[in-house]
């Protein structure tokens, strides 16, 4: 078995956290949106995929 540097899994791990605060953010974002402009809900899921808030 090969080891792998903990340098790149810290760096896997942080490049996760990333993505997900940014997926986390477009959906809070998509929320308020909703909220304010009446956003239609088919035209966003056409062009994104929906993500459920945990």
């Amino acid at each position: 078995m090969t080891r792998i540097p903990k340098t790149i899994i810290s760096a896997y791990c942080n490049t996760i956290e990333i993505l997900y605060s940014m997926i986390h953010a477009e959906t809070l974002g998509f929320h308020t949106r909703i909220k304010f402009e009446n956003f239609p809900l088919r035209s966003y899921t056409k062009n994104k995929v929906r993500i459920p808030i945990p």
